[in-house]
């Protein structure tokens, strides 16, 4: 039924928001996916190899990796601190996800976490966030 919704573009761009701004869909169908009542895509209707790529993988993950909160804050608030520092992949995620929800630029992202700009164009596919880089140019 999604398919064929005359407002299908602009649900998942609301979703999409939502799920940058960690307040998801709950218990409902959205977007054409069935989100259960943690919020994320229901594993007894999809799989997770045919979820949409819009959707981040670490959502139907079971584990949530251990993220230094401090240092995404800190390379938020802060970048010239944090130059130079190692990132794990989950701390890239997670400033990345930050930089979208606060409106940094993708260039941004490339000099706070070093990072060629393939690397971040991948990551920013990824995680699904693509579009939220493409409305600020």
């Amino acid at each position: 039924m999604c398919a064929q919704c005359p407002f299908l573009s602009s649900c998942l761009r609301q979703t999409r928001e939502e799920i940058i701004d960690r307040r998801g869909p709950v218990g409902v169908v959205r977007a054409g996916v069935v989100w259960d009542d943690d919020g994320r895509p229901h594993a007894g209707v999809h799989a997770t190899a045919t979820l949409p790529d819009w959707i981040p993988h670490e959502m139907f993950a079971d584990s949530t990796p251990d993220v230094d909160e401090y240092l995404v804050e800190l390379a938020i608030s802060d970048p010239e601190r944090v130059r130079g520092t190692s990132f794990t992949e989950e701390e890239r995620d997670a400033v990345i996800r930050r930089a979208a929800a606060t409106g940094r630029s993708m260039h941004w992202i490339r000099t706070t976490l070093s990072l060629h700009p393939r690397k971040v164009s991948a990551a920013v596919n990824r995680l699904g966030l693509r579009d939220c880089f493409a409305a600020a140019r």
